[in-house]
């Protein structure tokens, strides 16, 4: 009996391990797709279209700090809607976003580039930083909004990467809850700088 249970732990476990590995191959997929439809857009109707915001700001302690987001998406048509005296209304609708990129900098030493890739309930978020502070760059994947996996790579020959999956240390668990609540404020964000577009139209 004992024997039965510890198969049935070991074969569920499997399984659940296999779905994660799953889950981030097919993120690390759909970033390479994003990343290159990005690349490859003309601006043509039916491919990538952008939208940024840019702040320039003296921060204490670092100086002046530029920090832009950009979104990427692919446009919806509007609909459209006549009234009973045959006027023509056209409401606009959107698809979500399928990247968030956002790039500040520390001082003038350092670079900051972060991604968050959204694919529904899966979410890649990439951060990569450059400069006199040292390089690093960090990623987590997400399934349904549980971490699966987190891996950091440094320019350190000594510490080279380092991953975690299925158990995580409190800090990058803890880390791990800020993104994804950085997903939602950027989803929100996304959807009322296009409201405010038509502020004055």
């Amino acid at each position: 009996m004992k024997t039965t249970i510890i198969l049935l732990f070991l074969v569920q476990f499997s399984f659940f391990s296999q779905n994660d590995e799953q889950v981030v191959e097919k993120l690390n997929s759909y970033a390479d797709s994003v990343e290159s439809l990005i690349k490859n857009t003309t601006g043509a109707p039916g491919e990538v279209y952008s939208i940024s915001v840019n702040t320039i700001r003296n921060v204490r302690a670092i100086g002046i700090q530029q920090t832009k987001f950009t979104y990427y998406f692919f446009q919806k048509d509007d609909s459209v809607y006549e009234d009973s005296e045959g006027t023509a209304y056209f409401i606009p609708r959107y698809n979500p976003p399928l990247m968030v990129m956002v790039e500040y900098n520390i001082a003038n030493s350092q670079t900051v580039v972060a991604r968050y890739y959204i694919n529904g309930e899966n979410n890649l978020y990439n951060i990569i930083s450059t400069g006199g502070y040292g390089n690093s760059n960090r990623s987590f994947w997400f399934g349904k909004n549980d971490l699966k996996r987190f891996e950091e790579r440094s320019a350190r020959d000594e510490m080279g990467v380092m991953i975690e999956t299925g158990k995580f240390s409190k800090d990058i668990y803890n880390e791990s809850l800020n993104i994804l609540d950085n997903i939602n404020d950027y989803k929100k964000l996304y959807y009322d700088i296009f409201k405010i577009e038509y502020k004055d139209k």
